[in-house]
């Protein structure tokens, strides 16, 4: 088997709700994309966490319209 990850990839408003969810799976080893549509979401900030693995990341992010 080729080596890789359990990814999850979330976005949550500045309240903490989760509102979208842009990956949840085990992905091979190497670079990924992910879109993300902001037609459903509020202007202003959010968060996002990526979660591979025993790796784990979370930024702010801006929606601006």
């Amino acid at each position: 088997p080729s080596p890789g990850a359990s990814v999850t990839l979330e976005v949550f408003d500045v309240l903490g709700r989760r509102v979208a969810t842009l990956a949840d799976a085990w992905m091979p080893s190497g670079r990924h994309t992910a879109l993300l549509s902001g037609a459903n979401l509020s202007t202003g900030p959010h968060f996002y966490s990526l979660r591979s693995g025993d790796a784990f990341l979370a930024r702010r992010m801006m929606v601006v319209r």
